[in-house]
């Protein structure tokens, strides 16, 4: 046997010996809670030196679980108690970073949404819409309240990540404040309120609440904040004229061809006026409403009808639009072959001079038609609760 080979049957097994003491890591660990902790106390919060000396404890960490494998298998796998006073100072080590770790994310607002429909997160829609709403110059700031008792203190913590999210949106209009209705009952009876219902409320110029026009949310749901913040942005003097024609849509009516869906939509959810006019108010401004003096917002309707309208009320229109009125046409068609109000020629000659548009009084009847291939298209957007499962 060979030199060489009893000198490569007897490589040693002993394990090298670090340049640098594992040790030293665990102490530059230590130092840089120790700053960590320093810079929460002075500063209220972590600062970039903070956070800074959080980092490096934690490299120090891994390099000493590097350098010493074996301990850090035995400390992660429960044994670590046979190695002493290390294991000891390793695991108090780990427990003040984990603390200072929490704190970090707690600070910096970090969130991370683990419900299966993302319930605490907003939709891109439901964002969108809360930012232009927010970019609105004439929509005033808005304060969301709630009221929750002691009893639903995680139901307030999962509120109030929502509404957190509302915030960030919302570019510094809006802003939120939770209340125990046991501790708060004056202000609960303000506002009617039970345990865990929400209200959106509108500031007024002094940035006080304007409780008149607080409106509740139904759900605790993004979708339901949203639509009491648009009820509760539109504030102003909005007014709607609906036009009474000779078989038109009834302002009234409640049926599926009726108008009232659209008239208490808008005076229920956007707190708008909506007043009937006749042809004789219409042409006789004194003895009517006044058209044109609505501050914020005003529309004319001519729902349908199957009789031309006479020629001073198309001059009565035109005044109208000449002072910038708006005017939506629901046209209709008359079943006996005469001209219906909207294809009357002098509709006709009025929709050509101010909009560039006409109706043909044409219908095409299929007399083979089957009902069976209708279809009614439902477009789907998984953002959605109504569509999200079409």
């Amino acid at each position: 046997m060979t030199d060489n080979d009893m000198s490569e049957n007897n490589v040693s097994s002993t394990p090298e010996t670090p340049i640098i003491p594992p040790m030293v890591f665990i102490w530059v660990a230590i130092i840089g809670l120790f700053v960590t902790l320093g810079a929460v106390v002075i500063n209220g919060s972590l600062d970039v030196v903070g956070i800074g000396a959080l980092a490096v404890s934690i490299l120090a960490i891994v390099m000493w679980g590097v350098l010493n494998p074996e301990h850090m298998k035995n400390l992660l796998s429960g044994r670590a108690i046979s190695f002493g006073g290390t294991a000891v100072l390793v695991t108090l080590v780990a427990i003040v970073a984990s603390v200072l770790i929490y704190i970090v994310i707690r600070e910096q607002n970090i969130r991370v949404d683990f419900s299966d429909s993302n319930a605490y997160t907003l939709t891109d829609s439901v964002r969108e819409a809360v930012q232009i709403i927010s970019a609105d110059p004439n929509t005033p700031p808005m304060r969301i309240i709630g009221f929750y008792s002691s009893a639903q203190a995680d139901q307030q913590e999962q509120i109030e990540v929502l509404l957190q999210e509302f915030i960030d949106a919302g570019g510094g209009k809006l802003s939120y404040e939770l209340y125990d209705p046991d501790r708060e009952p004056g202000l609960a009876a303000t506002y009617d309120a039970t345990p865990g219902s929400l209200f959106v409320i509108p500031l007024n110029a002094d940035g006080s609440d304007n409780v008149e026009e607080a409106k509740a949310v139904s759900v605790a749901d993004q979708l339901y904040i949203v639509d009491s913040m648009i009820t509760a942005s539109a504030l102003g003097d909005f007014r709607l004229y609906w036009l009474v024609v000779d078989e038109g849509v009834g302002i009234d009516n409640a049926e599926g061809n009726g108008g009232s869906i659209i008239t208490t939509l808008l005076q229920e959810n956007l707190n708008w006026t909506v007043e009937p006019l006749t042809i004789a108010q219409l042409t006789n401004p004194e003895s009517g409403p006044e058209l044109g003096a609505a501050e914020d917002g005003e529309v004319l309707i001519i729902p349908g009808g199957i009789s031309p309208l006479p020629d001073d009320a198309i001059a009565a229109l035109q005044d109208y639009v000449d002072q910038g009125g708006d005017i939506i046409l629901l046209a209709g068609t008359n079943l006996e072959g005469d001209d219906s109000l909207a294809t009357a020629p002098n509709m006709t000659d009025f929709l050509q001079r101010n909009y560039g548009v006409s109706v043909n009084n044409d219908l095409v009847i299929d007399p083979q038609a089957t009902y069976n291939l209708v279809e009614l298209d439902v477009f789907s957007f998984s953002d959605t609760l109504l569509t999200n499962s079409f």
